[in-house]
């Protein structure tokens, strides 16, 4: 299937992570409809870590087939738990064939030691070296197929260590937010994500 070559084309999902949802996004939803975007910001529960990562990874997967068309393109914009929801769907859900872009903001790529307080299935999955990020890291290289930027705050204290959030593969990006659940409102990081959704696929960015 050809890619969109109108970047504003794409229908935009919103992924919240853990203990949220998809209110949590409501802020970025507004300012990227009002820039003309179509935006979905799906609610995937219940994600307190008693459910596992790939089945809210099927709940968002069901939610894409049910709100966009079999020809849509997307772009998926997930932040903290859910970007590893996100990355499930593309890289073992079929999703990559459907989608151009994918932005994770504080996603724990590796793990994060915060995942030790909770012994709940689905927060043990976000423990570093765990079963569940060995299985979808070794495989990273498939989002080579899409245009893929994670952004991280040196300062996350949720995310430990901080460069948890940066794979090998795409584009690392720092962003200097002080508190892990304010990067989502954070004025600077929706600039540059625009940044990122205005460019056609084909072209080399640099932030």
């Amino acid at each position: 299937m050809l890619k969109n070559e109108n970047p504003m084309a794409n229908t935009l999902i919103l992924v919240h992570g853990f203990m949220d949802t998809g209110r949590r996004m409501t802020w970025m939803s507004r300012q990227l409809s009002t820039l003309g975007w179509k935006v979905l910001t799906p609610s995937l529960l219940p994600s307190n870590g008693t459910q596992t990562i790939e089945k809210l990874a099927e709940r968002l997967s069901q939610f894409i087939q049910e709100n966009t068309m079999e020809s849509d393109r997307i772009d998926l914009i997930a932040f903290s738990m859910g970007g590893l929801i996100s990355r499930y769907y593309l890289q073992r859900l079929g999703g990559l064939a459907k989608t151009d872009r994918f932005i994770t903001i504080a996603t724990p790529h590796h793990g994060t030691l915060a995942a030790y307080f909770l012994p709940l299935p689905g927060i043990k999955q976000m423990r570093p070296n765990s079963p569940f990020l060995s299985d979808i890291n070794a495989s990273h290289d498939q989002l080579k197929q899409l245009v893929f930027v994670s952004y991280y705050s040196p300062f996350d204290l949720i995310i430990i260590p901080a460069k948890s959030s940066v794979l090998p593969t795409g584009r690392a990006s720092k962003v200097l937010a002080l508190i892990h659940p304010l990067m989502i409102f954070d004025s600077k990081l929706l600039k540059r994500i625009v940044y990122v959704l205005e460019n056609p696929v084909n072209v080399q960015m640099s932030e």
